[in-house]
């Protein structure tokens, strides 16, 4: 009796022990079946994912497994249509592309995003930007936050080509819509292309009659928000012996177009040379100075040599020449208009004389901001910056103290005005400590033949050979 139970106590436990073993083995290999499917999916190897898959559910049927199933099953047909979508651009079949490609799922990240983009272009190429607007209407509250810059950059980049020659007012619509999502506008080609055209457009409905595109420069600029590229500055070729260029400022804000500056021959509001001042020094030297700055110049003419025969005169200038500026490297340009500066004639070229004005957003007017005085492309005078609290000692310093000063030694009348500035030349029948002197000058109306000239350092005054 007690064999037969020994022999039966271990017929169970061999049982047991088979039966373990196998549901053991059949635990390890459901394991590993579910490990290399999910590496397959990784590797994108969707059929062999799918085998190991359902060899995992024959030995076990797991929610997970049946989930990963599923998963596998949809990237695989995902990365068949987007494929097939693929193929068919090449061939240009753009319809069937954009069907094939809206069958990518949206869980499919290696394929998704591209699938939107390629169906834009293929409504690009097809030439029916509003079907792609509607799609992306459509699917774009499904995006993820890192996917809608993309797609919508996209959208509104092509939409501005499809209108670029067409209207190019549109185009520049398009564009800027794009640039809220990281379109980059200054290093877009269409984009100036639309907005220059664009903008010349506007130029010749204003301007006193119309110009080939040759005869006028344009420039992208930011003049109020930083690294906006929505101004157009247009800048006319320098005409004549003054060499005068006019200046428009377009703001474009979508669609709609403003003019934002305007400075012509015709309407010269906007005058450069109330901004600065120059002031005639002893030894051929020329002081600049501005009412709006503290900032002074001083340009050194004295390789003209004080034997110069003729009385030295800043006369006649040349300009003003126009173009954008960012003087602060803040993004935002400001206008800098620059203007040449002569002597006694046009070919007697002093300096270059540069202001600078900025858009004040809150006003909606243009400010004075800076001057600066350069020798220029043309200089052969040096320039340097004298200190902000630099005092030339003149003994007159005005024509109305000239003019006082005369009718206090000589008298005479109130048509005596000292209205001019020279440097005494070797010619102008003048003792010679008085050459090469700064003094103011004046004629008598009522005596043509008579000039006198007053010394700026000294308040000496002469009466001979003065003729500007």
């Amino acid at each position: 009796m007690k064999k037969k139970l020994l022999v039966s106590i271990l017929v169970v436990i061999a049982v047991i022990c088979v039966y373990g073993g196998y549901k053991y083995n059949q635990f390890q290999q459901f394991g590993r079946y579910v490990k290399e499917a999910n590496q397959c999916v990784k590797e994108e190897k969707y059929t062999q994912a799918i085998e190991l898959y359902n060899k995992a559910l024959a030995n076990k049927n797991d929610y997970s497994v049946r989930a990963g199933l599923e998963s596998a099953e949809k990237l695989l047909a995902s990365k068949n249509s987007y494929l097939a979508g693929e193929k068919q651009i090449s061939q240009k079949k753009y319809s069937d592309a954009v069907e094939s490609l809206k069958k990518v799922w949206i869980k499919d990240k290696k394929r998704y995003l591209k699938a939107q983009i390629d169906i834009i272009e293929s409504y690009y190429n097809i030439g029916n930007m509003d079907l792609a607007e509607k799609y992306i209407n459509g699917i774009k509250n499904s995006l993820e936050k890192s996917e809608l810059p993309q797609v919508m950059k996209t959208l509104y980049a092509r939409e501005g080509d499809f209108n670029l020659n067409k209207n190019n007012f549109n185009a520049v619509n398009f564009y800027q819509k794009a640039s809220k999502y990281g379109y980059e506008l200054n290093k877009s080609n269409n984009y100036k292309t639309a907005i220059f055209s664009a903008a010349a457009d506007s130029f010749n409905k204003d301007y006193l009659y119309p110009l080939e595109r040759d005869k006028f420069k344009t420039y992208l600029c930011s003049f109020e928000n930083k690294n906006s590229y929505d101004d157009v500055m247009i800048a006319t070729e320098p005409v004549g012996s003054g060499m005068y260029s006019d200046c428009y400022i377009y703001r474009f804000e979508g669609s709609n177009c403003t003019l934002l500056f305007k400075n012509d021959a015709g309407d010269q509001s906007f005058r450069v040379f109330d901004y600065f001042n120059s002031s005639l020094m002893d030894g051929y030297k020329v002081m600049f100075s501005s009412k709006y700055s503290p900032k002074k110049y001083l340009v050194d003419i004295s390789t003209r040599g004080d034997n110069a025969g003729e009385n030295f005169y800043m006369g006649d200038s040349q300009g003003p020449l126009w173009k954008p500026v960012d003087i602060d490297k803040d993004g935002i340009h400001e206008i800098e208009s620059t203007v040449y500066l002569d002597g006694t004639s046009h070919g007697d070229f002093i300096t270059d004389a540069n202001t600078y004005f900025q858009y004040n957003t809150s006003k909606k007017s243009w400010n004075f901001k800076d001057y600066s005085i350069e020798q220029g492309s043309y200089g052969k005078y040096p320039v340097s910056k004298l200190g902000n609290d630099f005092d030339p000692g003149f003994k007159v310093s005005t024509g109305d103290q000239a003019a006082d000063i005369l009718k206090s030694k000589i008298g005479g009348s109130d048509n005596i005005k000292f209205n001019s500035e020279c440097i005494i030349g070797r010619d102008s029948e003048v003792p010679q400590n008085a050459w090469g002197k700064a003094a103011y000058i004046c004629f008598d109306e009522n005596n043509p033949d008579t000039s006198y000239c007053i010394v700026k350092s000294t308040g000496q005054i002469y009466d001979r050979g003065l003729t500007p």
